[in-house]
């Protein structure tokens, strides 16, 4: 079991967040179709704000919830949520639709472990806040990339 603050999964949330927002850009500029390559690059920008949005959080959150301590299970699971690489130029709109989605949910996914095993409501809350919140990213990444989509 492995011990660890609010505050160093928040920086595992924001960290997978810069990952996945290079990991955009780098299929952006491998991207040999023009919707695909503007797709990427507008996840490439979600994954930015989304990583911003949680530096402000964590900067916005109560000091005695970023120092909490509690045990979890979820040593290296962030990096998990990263998919194996497949060629840009393999994948149609999609398929990059379903990574992005996918990717989502996985966050979803342990921001909703995160909660479910803290011991402390307000660790609790912010972390369903934070659970929420991407959700509601996750439907506007899909609303903005189904609508370039019928470009």
């Amino acid at each position: 079991m492995r011990y660890a603050t609010t505050q160093d999964l928040l920086d595992e949330a924001r960290n997978l967040h810069e990952g996945l927002a290079r990991y955009y850009d780098r299929l952006a500029a491998a991207a040999d179709k023009e919707k695909g390559r503007m797709l990427l690059e507008y996840l490439a920008r979600h994954e930015t704000n989304m990583a911003g949005t949680l530096a402000q959080y964590s900067a916005q959150t109560a000091k005695h919830i970023r120092d909490a301590w509690f045990s979890h299970e979820l040593d290296g699971e962030f990096i998990k949520c990263i998919p194996p690489a497949k060629p840009v130029g393999e994948m149609d709109i999609n398929e990059i639709i379903d990574m992005a989605i996918q990717l989502d949910d996985c966050i979803i996914s342990l921001y909703q472990l995160i909660a479910v095993q803290s011991g402390l409501p307000e660790v609790r809350e912010a972390f369903t806040n934070l659970m929420n919140s991407e959700r509601k990213e996750k439907m506007r990444m899909v609303r903005q990339a189904m609508s370039l989509d019928q470009l």
